[in-house]
């Protein structure tokens, strides 16, 4: 690729290129491994101003403080003065200073120069941000209507999560709706400030026979945290002992999907958007950013059930969003954590769930 579409790649990451733009280039990288190795580096490189990533306030008054001590510090030209015949004359500056810089011009460009990028390290990173934020709340929006039509296209109901087998976690919402044509690619799936962006490590999903057909623990345990990319979806409920799927009934307050929680983190917190906050989406399909700090005054906790468990919710209005790699059952998280343990299966050795 020529070097001014590398160079389009800051741009891409800062969300300062038109659609047209944006396209053409995620085309480049879905076809060019090198060109995403290009984009990690220059996410590293633009790491350091996650350290202003919150927005400041420039001091009072620091405009006019630094104009004035620039305007101290400037040259003047030289006074006319009165001669003994009534003439005005001009007393030059010595000669060895003309046409020099004092020491203090260079303090006054360098403070200058140290005012303006104080100012401008956090507009880009707040500019930069927020771009994200869009992106993510784009991309979740594109799934509620992909949700929709799946329930439309299958008797009211979204995607059904097993109750056994290598398709029993959370993330099985992705590759149903990327096989039913519902959603346009694996960018919808990742939000743009999570680390699995960063990395640039997913350029697919999963299909569904990849994943039914894998018998290597480890390698299943990898496509469940891929498969349903950087979100979390929601687990169904359990109804006369057995998992249910959930059914569309435009609930505006019932969480479908958001940015994926972390479970080591308060609350389950995600870790997408610095920890500030997570795009939601509704069943009715609107997108709502919750704040970190105002996730303990919500009525429902929509990261666990009622019994405070991250596991499919005790009845149909009981909203459970998990990641990708959760399972709807205890049982079943502990039966992949042993298979992934135990290694590659041998020839012929067809024991365990599928």
């Amino acid at each position: 690729m020529r070097d001014s579409g590398r160079e389009s790649l800051i741009g891409y990451l800062l969300g300062a290129l038109e659609d047209s733009e944006r396209s053409d280039l995620e085309a480049q990288l879905a076809g060019d491994a090198e060109l995403r190795r290009d984009l990690a580096k220059v996410g590293r490189a633009l790491k350091p101003l996650e350290a202003a990533r919150m927005n400041h306030e420039p001091p009072a008054g620091l405009v006019a403080r630094t104009i004035d001590f620039i305007d101290s510090h400037l040259v003047r030209p030289a006074k006319e003065e009165s001669s003994g015949r009534g003439r005005m004359s001009t007393r030059p500056e010595p000669l060895e200073r003309r046409g020099r810089f004092r020491w203090q011009d260079i303090l006054a460009a360098c403070a200058l120069t140290l005012s303006g990028v104080l100012l401008l390290i956090p507009a880009i990173e707040s500019s930069r941000s927020h771009a994200r934020l869009l992106t993510c709340q784009d991309n979740l929006r594109h799934l509620g209507v992909g949700l929709g039509e799946y329930s439309q296209l299958n008797a009211g109901f979204f995607p059904p999560i097993p109750s056994s087998g290598n398709m029993a976690v959370a993330g099985a919402y992705a590759p149903q709706l990327l096989n039913a044509g519902v959603i346009d690619g694996p960018r919808r799936i990742v939000c743009p400030s999570s680390s699995l962006a960063e990395e640039g490590r997913l350029t697919a999903i999963p299909t569904l026979a990849q994943i039914k057909q894998t018998k290597d623990g480890k390698k299943l345990l990898i496509l469940h945290r891929l498969m349903g990319g950087s979100y979390g979806y929601h687990l169904g409920h359990v109804d006369g002992g057995e998992l249910q799927p959930t059914k569309n009934k435009n609930r505006t307050h019932f969480a479908m999907m958001s940015d994926a929680p972390d479970s080591d983190s308060p609350r389950r917190a995600t870790l997408n958007h610095g920890g500030k906050g997570q795009n939601v989406l509704y069943e009715d399909g609107h997108v709502q950013f919750i704040r970190t700090s105002q996730l303990h005054r919500l009525e429902e906790d929509f990261f666990a059930n009622d019994e405070g468990k991250v596991e499919a919710g005790k009845h149909e209005n009981d909203a459970v969003v998990a990641p990708s790699h959760a399972t709807p059952f205890l049982r079943l998280r502990l039966y992949f954590r042993g298979l992934s343990q135990a290694g590659p299966p041998r020839p012929g050795d067809e024991s365990g769930e599928e």
